[in-house]
């Protein structure tokens, strides 16, 4: 695995890989370090003095993958694309699927970069079209 840190520049991970048995172990002897060691200072991620400053979530500025399924009528997309455009996403692309033995249709679209605090927006107006089948799924684009 090839990283690049902020302080360390390139980084090359290589070995075997922890494999489904040592990763087993180490999950089982955290679950069990943490019930039978209450008094124990659990030791990970930072400590709170570390942390300088938190950004709010509604600031947090990324690309988003939104997977979503829709009933097959003219408009819909069209519907969807507006009110994506109504709180400032732009679109890098989009992909729909039609299928012959169904009504319905599965829609991916991955946005440009935008703020938490749109595509939340967004997200809920999209939910609660009628023509949306279920709850979409937004995933954070980390790059």
């Amino acid at each position: 695995m090839y990283l690049i840190g902020d302080f360390v520049g390139p980084v090359m991970l290589y070995g075997q890989g922890a494999g489904r048995m040592a990763t087993a172990s180490a999950v089982v002897g955290d679950c069990l370090d943490i019930i039978f060691n209450e008094s124990k200072r659990i030791s990970y991620g930072p400590v709170e003095s570390q942390v300088k400053s938190m950004k709010n979530i509604d600031d947090v500025v990324s690309k988003y993958y939104i997977s979503l399924t829709t009933v097959d009528e003219p408009g819909v997309l069209q519907t969807i694309t507006g009110t994506l455009n109504k709180n400032g996403i732009s679109i890098e692309s989009i992909t729909q699927k039609t299928n012959i033995d169904s009504e319905s249709v599965p829609i991916i679209i991955v946005t440009h970069e935008t703020e938490e605090k749109n595509i939340q927006q967004a997200i809920q107006k999209i939910n609660e079209l009628k023509e949306v089948e279920g709850e979409s799924k937004l995933i954070r684009i980390l790059e």
